[in-house]
């Protein structure tokens, strides 16, 4: 039998017995963990990434730690929206006041003709429990005047801020919209 050594560029043959060389740079041992760092949650992980992603926030001046031990973003960067599958508490819509407020952006076409519609809308709602400005999209209609309606109507809807550890964050939402005509 033929012997080889391994090299990485080409692969052994069938049948040969291949010799293993040690690493040229032999650590001299492993690096102790950092006991300041937090344990890592496996609530967390997802199992999916891509290459160079970062579990958990950076340790660093811009992180809090909380009671619980576990570091939390002081602010998050202007432009990161969590999804709701990533938050700890929901917002929530305050619906006082709701009823009058879509009465009063009912189009008045659609009002006068008698029809009924239904709007899927996709806004974000900010730390402060409001309507981003320019976010909202409409995803479905059963007809374009009722998008433009919710859209319009959505820029004063008032929420509980979705959380994470407590922190209010914002969040990407689906609100679902009903309109049909007082009796």
């Amino acid at each position: 039998m033929q012997t080889a050594v391994v090299d990485d560029a080409i692969p052994p043959k069938t049948g040969e017995n291949v010799v293993l060389l040690p690493p040229p740079d032999v650590p001299d041992g492993v690096k102790p963990p950092n006991p300041n760092q937090a344990p890592i949650d496996p609530a967390t992980l997802t199992g999916i990434g891509e290459d160079g992603d970062v579990i958990g926030p950076p340790m660093g001046e811009d992180v809090v730690v909380t009671g619980n031990n576990n570091p939390q973003p002081a602010a998050l960067p202007v432009d990161m929206v969590m999804t709701p599958d990533l938050v700890e508490e929901q917002p929530s819509l305050d619906r006082g006041g709701l009823s009058r407020l879509l009465e009063r952006n009912y189009p008045q076409r659609m009002r006068d003709a008698g029809m009924t519609g239904r709007v899927l809308l996709e806004v974000i709602v900010d730390e402060d429990g409001r309507v981003r400005p320019n976010s909202a999209r409409v995803v479905e209609t059963s007809h374009p005047q009722f998008g433009e309606a919710a859209v319009r109507a959505s820029e004063r809807f008032r929420f509980r801020p979705a959380r994470i550890g407590g922190v209010a964050v914002p969040v990407r939402v689906t609100i679902p919209i009903l309109w049909s005509v007082a009796d």
